[in-house]
Parts: C-alpha cells; structure tokens; sequence
C-alpha cells in the first residue's frame, strides 16, 4: 500500500511519518510508525516477530522488548482490540484499512495550520488545563527536569502527552515518550528508555555510558509515563541522565515524587466541580469537570438530550466523582445507555464498584478499581492499613482524629503520622492547608475502594465501633464547650463533622452496629443539627434513637434525647413540644443537672406561651433564670430577654419589649450566635405589628428578608416574610403581596405559620374586592 492510509478514526501517512486521530497528530515514535505500517499493510493476516523487527530496525540487534514496547505504545493510542497477539509468534492488525488517496488531514483554522499546542490543549480530557500546561511548560524551560504528581485518573499522562507535542519545535533532536507502567521490573523499563533513546536500534549493544555521552549535546524532551512502581531504579536513571545532559529535559509523571536532585515537583489536582445547585447547562459548564462531562456524552451519544432540566443532575455526577477526568470519561459513556438520573442512582450505590470503560482504554485505566487497585499493590502493609481505615471518615479528618481511630498494635500510635504523610505524598490522601493545623480527606472514589479493602480485611465493624466512640467523645465536648462559645467559632468547629456524624448514626444503629452508643451520638448531636438548620433530619434521628433507648439507658442519654426533640419541634408542633419538654425537665431535675434543666425550662416558657399559658410561661422563665443566676452565660442572659420580649409583647409593654430584643441581639452577636440573633430580630418584627407600627415593620422586615436569603434559615425566613405579608396588607400594598406569598409559602410546607399566611392572602382579597 502506498499514501495515506486510513482504518476508524486514524490516518497514517508513513511518508511523513504522522498518526493522526480525527484530524490531529498524535505523539508516536518513528518505529511506532513504521511498525504500524508493516501490520497496517498485511491486515487480518500474521506478521512475525522477526519480520516486525526487520521492517522497523532492519539488521540492528533488536530484542523481543523493544518490539514489546513499541505495541504497548501503539495499542495505548489506538485501543487494545485492533492489534491482537500470536502468542510467541507475532501479532496480526483487525482493523478495516482503507487508502483516501491523500495526505493525513493536518486541522486548520482560517486557511492556516493551527499550533501545535491549541490542538493539543482541546484534546479530550484537558479541558480546564490550559493555565497548568503553560504553568508546566515555564517550570521545564526554568527547571529541566519536572515531575508531575497526582492520584490515580487525575490525568497526568494526558497532560504529559500534551505538553510533548507542545514542546516538539523547542526540542529539534526529539521528544521521546517512555510508558513504563506495562514493564513489571527496573531490567524491562530500562531497555524501554534506552530504545526511545536509541530509536534506530543499537541499543542493546550500547552500554548506558556510552549512551549518556552520546546524549549530552542533545536538545530533547525526555517524557517517563508512570513512574510510581519502579522508583528505587528510575529515580536513579533519571538523575544520571539529567546532570550529565545538559540539553535534555525530562518530565515524568508519577503518584509520587522521584526524589531526585534538580527535580521540581507539580501537583495535578481534579478538574474543579460545578456548583451544587445549578439551574442551567450553561451555568454548569462554566466549571471544566461539567464540560468535560457534558462534551464526552456528546460525543458518544449524539442523540442524548442534555437540557438544562438534567444540569443538576449532571452537576451532582460530577460532584461525586470529584472532578476526577478518568471517572468522568468512564461514566459518560453510560449516559445514553442508562439516563442520568439512573446513573445518578448507580453511583450513589457504588462510585466504582459498577461501572467500567464501554470503549477500549488502556489495561489499568478500563476501569477506576484497577486504576486504584494498581495504587494500592503498590503500598507497604501498614500503608494498606492506614489507607483501609482512613475510609471511615466522611469528610475531612485530622491527625488526632486519625491516631485515636485507626492506631492498632500493627499500626502504633507514633506511626500514625509517617503513615499518612506518605500516603498524602503518594497523592491517595489529600490534605488541606488551614489556619490551624491541616486536615486531610479520600477523594471519593478512593474512598469506596478503601472501605471494599477494609470489609475484605474483616476490619470494618471494630474500626466503625473506634469511629462512633470518638463522635460521641468530641460531640460531648461540644456540648460543653457551647455556653461560652461564639456560635460561628463552634460552627467552623463542629458544623464539618455532621457527614462522620450521619455515617456512625448510620452504623450504630444498623443490624452490626453498637445501638447504646447510637443512642448516646444522637443525645449529644441535636444542637448541631439544629444551629445547621437541619430541623427535618436531626427530627428523624431523634425519632429512631428514642425507639431504640431501653430501661439500659442512662437517664442523662434520655434526657438529652428528649430536649434534642423538644427543640426540633418548637415552633413547628407545639404539643410535642411541649411533652419532650416537660419529659427533659423531669429527667434533669432527677439526675441534679441544674444547668441544663435551666436551658430547658426557657425553651418550656416559649411552647407554654404558644399554648396560651402565660402564666406557666412566666413561671418557667423565672425559675429558669434563677437556675442560671449562680454563672448565667452571656447565652443564657440571652435566653432570659428573648423569652421576655414576649412576655412583654403579650402584655403590651412594646417599649420593654423592644428593650429586651435589642439587648438579646446585642449578645447574640457577640457571641456570633446568627441564628439566635435573626431569631430575635424576627420577634422584634412581631412586635411592631402588634404595636401597629407597620412602617418599622416595612422598614425592618424586607432587609431581613435579604439578609435571611444569604442563609440556610429557611424556616426563620419563611416567618419574616409571614409578617411582612401581614404589614403589607394592613398597608394595602396589595400589588406587594403575591411575590412575598409565593416566596414564603414553599419554606412554610407543614408548619403553623402556613396557616396564618393563608389567613393573610384571605384578607387580601376581600379587601381587594375578590371574595371568591
């Protein structure tokens, strides 16, 4: 055959020695090319080891690995199922050839060839890495020698591939590209470097000395693709090449570093996500992992609607694979065959345990478990068990966390730290600089292949067990620590622990789980649900581990259960309420917690005042302040005025009671308590409706609004706008009123002051003469 010839997507054109895909040249040696061709030109029919070595090296003494390596490389670019091996005998090419009768088409752009770099950084899979290309390039030209690190699927080799053809014209005696990972010993992967080195052939007879002498005068790129496995030699190797070849740059990439002198080290993060809720495709595509994701359903699906209704469906994928460009390409392909909201479905289930490429990628990469499996093989065993029990935590952990959760007598506590500093430099744990102390957290997918590891081991339930024990330990101490803490320091604090808090309720209070201690998480985990505005879920975990307590539980557990509940429901369903309550109350008077039965009867004085009983009101917050009076905090103080601006209200002492609300906003805010203190401002409103001063409650309601919307207080919000509906109509703005109805009513779905707003919009309309 003689021209171009062409066979699926590629076009070689042996003359001039070009492999393209789809219109763009993709990098492959010289022997690549010609190998290539001697197979293209016998398709379907077996072409022998010997004849493959003569065509591509002619007489030179060519061994059986150099042949190894160049099909390795070939079938990397072209997919595994076209060149197919005769074991010990030679390989035969499948695809269908054809001969267009023209060059290999070069893409142009405005009648003129595009660089060479453009092309390769709108290759699939570098979308979002432009800036990192350009960042990579300036450290080779300043540093020679850079290594590119990251976890598995991040996409270190696509951008090692990239930056070789970018760097073609700056390096005119060649670029040479090494894909280690298939060579299993430092003998193999040496031979490799040595052929792309000596791509004429020779080079089994050309000692390494002489091979570096020979090199030195040389301006080229060498590239070695996936290092990790065979550090201890390649470190070595490289090091040798780079301080005795003054022209030669090298990039590698690795999940750790090479350690070796001159090296400048570049992490290679995933691509960032979308927002979490986005409404439109377009504002999903403003982050690189939705338009990466979105761009390969396209092109593998061409008949798949992907409308702004599948946007955030499409962003929480992306999300949950955590920007992770392998995953993302793998899970695309199964788009059209399931719908996004089913595959959506699968990953909530299993992030890797499911899915695999439906289109040939290389052997590790088909799929994200033997992508992670390769990782992890390639840990110590006490790396492996770091890494298996690490998996419990939800979120991000610390090191303290770590030490008290996974030590063991295999893996001590004064281990703990070197453990996991290693497994952070073998890009498998991320870490998480911060004002304090760092933090660290799994990428998700690493995750889900950890804790398979950890079930595998029979580990699971005494680490889980190690899990909860220290929730419940640092959500007593948060408990604690409330009273004379600043809400949002307390937040920042504890509001990151809610997801480890979720999985050890989950645990604990499952068939193989530890229920006392389920039981005890969830009595000292109410507030935080609470202060997250977490109303509904901290409701039905306090509904579960009240079913679940017995006569075995301590009363100081019960008591907390029943305040937990008492507070999720007030203001929503007062009588239960009201009955949890009164039901801490008695507990805590039994077990002489003053303190916390003080806390309770303020929280009493407010239900009792819903119910109509303003003198049990006025009872409960008296004896709740005298309680409190021996070391009342700034919180409890608080408490007292804001029960008293109602009481004050109720009794038409509008100037106390404003007194009393702005002295407890005062001490809110000091305490950075947001929610406490918009709570309050909230009651403020309501007295100046009942005092009938509507322009303060205008004045005051729609900047509480807009500050309420920057928050997660959907239920306080959705009471502001109840009263400024109220204002409104009383002021017969009446054209106001439907905008704030239809705003308020979705956050009041089950609650009272639904209700009232009904009332209002009623109201409205007779007054507006519309009685039907």
């Amino acid at each position: 055959m003689k021209g171009v010839l062409a066979f699926g997507r590629f076009t070689l054109d042996p003359e001039e020695q070009v492999l393209c895909a789809d219109g763009v040249p993709v990098p492959v040696s010289r022997a690549g090319v010609r190998l290539l061709k001697a197979l293209m030109e016998r398709q379907g029919a077996l072409v022998t080891k010997d004849e493959l070595i003569k065509c591509v090296w002619g007489t030179s003494p060519i061994g059986d690995n150099a042949l190894h390596v160049q099909i390795w490389a070939l079938r990397k670019i072209i997919g595994n199922d076209l060149i197919v091996t005769q074991s010990g005998v030679g390989y035969r090419f499948l695809g269908q050839v054809e001969t267009p009768g023209s060059k290999a088409p070069r893409a142009k752009a405005g009648g003129q060839e595009r660089p060479r770099v453009q092309r390769a950084a709108r290759a699939s899979g570098l979308l979002g890495r432009d800036e990192q290309l350009r960042d990579i390039a300036k450290a080779l030209m300043r540093q020679r020698f850079v290594t590119l690190v990251g976890p598995a699927g991040v996409g270190k080799t696509s951008l090692a591939r990239a930056l070789a053809e970018a760097e073609r014209p700056s390096h005119p005696d060649g670029v040479w590209f090494v894909e280690l990972a298939p060579h299993a010993d430092l003998a193999g992967a040496t031979d490799a470097v040595r052929a792309a080195l000596c791509p004429e052939g020779g080079f089994d007879a050309c000692p390494l000395a002489d091979l570096l002498a020979r090199l030195q005068p040389a301006r080229a790129l060498l590239v070695l693709d996936n290092c990790e496995h065979l550090l201890p030699g390649i470190a070595p190797l490289a090091a040798a090449l780079f301080a005795t070849s003054p022209g030669l740059s090298i990039l590698a990439t690795s999940r750790q570093e090479l350690a070796c002198n001159g090296e400048w080290v570049m992490a290679v993060a995933p691509l960032a996500v979308p927002e979490a809720n986005i409404e439109s495709v377009k504002q999903g595509r403003r982050s690189p992992a939705f338009r990466l994701f979105a761009d390969r359903i396209g092109a593998l699906n061409r008949n798949f609607v992907f409308d702004d209704a599948r946007a955030s469906v499409a962003a929480r994928i992306c999300r949950s694979l955590d920007g992770l460009p392998l995953a993302l390409e793998i899970v695309a392909g199964w788009a059209g065959l399931l719908g996004l909201e089913a595959l959506e479905e699968k990953l909530n289930a299993s992030p890797i345990g499911w899915h695999h490429a439906r289109r040939a990628l290389p052997g590790r990469h088909h799929d994200l478990r033997a992508a992670l499996g390769w990782s992890y093989n390639l840990l110590s065993c006490q790396e492996q068990t770091m890494l298996r029990r690490v998996s419990v935590f939800a979120q991000e952990f610390s090191l303290a966390a770590a030490e008290q959760v996974v030590a063991c007598e295999t893996l001590p506590t004064e281990t703990i730290y070197a453990r996991l500093a290693s497994l952070v430099q073998k890009s498998l744990v991320a870490t998480k600089p911060g004002a304090g102390r760092p933090t660290y957290r799994l990428l998700e997918t690493t995750r889900v292949f950890a804790q398979e590891k950890l079930t595998e081991a029979g580990e699971s339930d005494k680490v889980h067990a190690r899990h909860a024990a220290y929730l419940l330990q640092i959500l007593t101490e948060a408990e604690r620590a409330w009273d004379n803490s600043a809400s949002k320091a307390w937040l920042g604090r504890y509001a990151p622990l809610v997801g480890d808090v979720r999985r050890a309720l989950d645990w604990a209070l499952g068939p193989h789980g530890d229920a006392a201690t389920g039981v005890a998480i969830t009595a000292a985990s109410w507030r935080l649900w609470r202060e997250m505005s977490l109303r509904v879920e901290g409701s039905a975990r306090i509904e579960t581990a009240l079913r679940t307590a017995g006569p075995q539980t301590p009363l100081h557990v019960l008591a907390g259960l029943q305040h937990g509940y008492g507070m999720m429901k007030e203001g929503n369903n007062t009588p239960l309420a009201s009955a949890a309550l009164q039901e801490a109350a008695r507990l805590f008077r039994e077990i002489g917690e003053t303190r916390r039965l003080g806390a309770v009867l303020l929280v009493l004085a407010f239900v009792r005042f819903e119910r109509g009983d303003v003198a049990g009101a006025e009872q409960s917050v008296e004896e709740g302040r005298c309680l409190l009076a021996g070391g009342m905090s700034q919180r409890g103080l608080a408490g007292v005025l804001d029960v008293e601006l109602v009481l004050h209200a109720h009794h038409e002492r509008y100037e106390e009671a404003r007194e009393a609300g702005r002295q407890a906003v005062r001490l809110y805010e000091t305490l950075d308590a947001e929610r406490s203190a918009l709570i309050a401002r909230s009651n403020m409103l309501e007295v100046a409706l009942c005092q009938i001063d509507l322009t303060t409650a205008l004045a005051e309601g729609y900047p509480l609004a807009a500050r309420l919307r920057a928050t997660a207080h959907c239920g306080i919000l959705g009471c502001v706008l109840v009263n400024l509906v109220a204002a409104l109509v009383r002021t017969e703005k009446f054209d106001e009123v439907p905008a704030v109805a239809r705003e308020a009513a979705p956050l009041l779905v089950g609650h009272k002051p639904l209700l009232i707003l009904i009332d209002h919009l009623a109201l409205c309309h007779a007054l507006r003469g519309q009685p039907d």
